[in-house]
């Protein structure tokens, strides 16, 4: 049977590997920080999270879009892959309260809304 959601979550997927991979990569670049410099980023502004739950927010980023890419024809994986979207939607309405940033709110919210569309439209066919 025909997968309305297919190209929702392939492209989604993508994109979910894409930005986890490129923020594991900063992520790692503040590995090659000498002392100094890494106590001068953790008492700026730009520092909100400890990294071990940036990378753990990676991490499933990059799950979801491994999943997403795998499964985004297979109609019975629908109903996991909504439950991977709402979880995703939920971690990032927390980050969202815990520090408020207009990128986060621009990419962050709409990528897994449409991550969350594709796997609707799946399971409505299933």
């Amino acid at each position: 049977m025909n997968a309305p959601g297919k190209n929702f979550l392939k492209v989604i997927g993508i994109l979910y590997l894409v930005f986890s991979g490129l923020d594991i990569l900063s992520i790692a670049l503040l590995g090659t920080m000498d002392a100094a410099q890494l106590e001068a980023y953790k008492a700026s502004k730009d520092y909100h999270y400890p990294i071990t739950v940036l990378l753990l927010n990676d991490l499933f980023g990059i799950f979801m879009g491994i999943m997403g890419i795998v499964y985004c024809s297979t109609l019975e994986k629908a109903k996991v892959l909504m439950g991977i979207a709402i979880v995703d939607l939920v971690g990032t309405a927390i980050f969202l309260t815990v520090d408020f940033q207009w990128t986060s709110l621009i990419i962050g919210i709409p990528i897994p809304i449409l991550y969350l569309i594709g796997a609707v439209k799946n399971k409505n066919v299933a």
